[in-house]
């Protein structure tokens, strides 16, 4: 139908990277959690730097497909029932993907792959716009 709206071109290169729908994951070690909802939002909680965000458990990026920032206002709680992602392996809402990786979790917009974060236990950024 004409009028029917469908995402199905977002998908076609996610399947190509082996990326599976999650809707949250928390990295082998349980210091980084990520939960995907109107974009991602990962907390690292244990960290060897200053971050700027007083009384905050963790520091936390949050992202749209437009772009990505430190946000001080969110916290994404503990591991609870998230699933492990194991490292090399990719988690998708089927707009952001998010990278677990031995030392880090990279996020980046599936529509443009040059705007994301990363965000480690030694170090945080942002990289491009939307």
């Amino acid at each position: 139908m004409l009028n029917e709206l469908s995402y199905d071109w977002v998908d076609r290169g996610i399947g190509d990277r082996g990326a599976q729908t999650v809707s949250g994951f928390v990295t082998p070690d349980g210091n980084i959690a990520c939960d995907f909802s109107d974009g991602v939002s990962c907390t690292v909680y244990d960290h060897q730097y200053t971050d700027g965000c007083d009384g905050n458990e963790g520091t936390t990026y949050s992202m749209t497909v437009n772009g990505a920032e430190m946000d001080c206002d969110s916290h994404v709680g503990d591991a609870g029932d998230r699933e492990t992602m194991p490292h090399d392996e990719i988690g998708t809402d089927g707009f952001i993907e998010c990278a677990s990786l031995d030392d880090r979790v990279s996020c980046y917009s599936a529509l443009n792959p040059a705007v994301g974060f990363e965000i480690s236990d030694i170090g945080h950024y942002t990289y491009g716009s939307g």
